[in-house]
């Protein structure tokens, strides 16, 4: 960052990212051949890169043959609810953030292509190492899930909210999807926001200390 380099590590699902930033190797070093992995010292939780050398700009590290694409499943992060023993593609929108997304059996690489093809342009799309998950924008909020609806049967929908936040007249008369009061956007807008979707369940979790509602839902057909 800034041409400074700052200590990474690997992970199983993300050998060639930074599970900090999400962003990947140079290409100019990800054609090279050995390729390069980061490596995790035996008695340390993380491994700080080697010197670069005097007459190379590449990295030293671990050195593989060749570079093949790891199709570990991203794990399920820890804000996914379950839905009936098991998961479904996720949207969570916090209040004031990115809104995340989440993919069952997907790989880092296949998240990358597949949310970024619900983006009208994929410089909104970033890694968060905090929550483990993609962002994007929460402006694409609506249109993303309205794609990933007629992708897959099912999708679960996520909002951070507040309880003590009275639903009035500027909620119920909205234009917009933006909704954190208590009445948990089922009244947001007169509910045209969920237009062409079926409600098949909703409840409530809780995800570091606040308040959180989701929605299933299913194509109306």
């Amino acid at each position: 960052m800034n041409g400074r380099i700052v200590p990474h590590w690997r992970s199983r699902d993300m050998p060639y990212r930074c599970t900090a930033s999400g962003r990947e190797v140079p290409l100019a070093l990800a054609k090279e051949e050995p390729q390069l992995r980061w490596t995790r010292r035996t008695q340390a939780p993380r491994a700080t890169l080697g010197k670069r050398s005097r007459n190379s700009n590449v990295l030293f590290g671990t050195r593989h043959s060749s570079r093949a694409e790891d199709n570990t499943p991203v794990p399920v992060p820890e804000w996914v609810p379950a839905w009936r023993d098991g998961y479904v593609p996720a949207l969570a929108l916090p209040a004031g953030s990115r809104t995340g997304v989440w993919l069952p059996r997907r790989s880092m690489s296949e998240h990358e292509r597949q949310i970024g093809d619900l983006l009208p342009t994929t410089h909104s799309l970033e890694w968060n190492g905090d929550r483990k998950c993609w962002t994007f924008a929460s402006q694409h909020f609506l249109s993303v899930a309205r794609k990933l609806l007629r992708r897959n049967q099912r999708i679960v929908l996520g909002r951070e909210y507040n309880p003590k936040e009275k639903c009035n007249g500027a909620c119920r008369h909205a234009r917009l999807f933006e909704c954190t009061c208590s009445c948990r956007a089922k009244y947001h807008g007169g509910g045209q926001w969920m237009s062409g979707w079926k409600r098949l369940d909703e409840f409530g979790t809780r995800y570091r200390g606040a308040a959180w509602h989701w929605m299933v839902f299913t194509p109306d057909v």
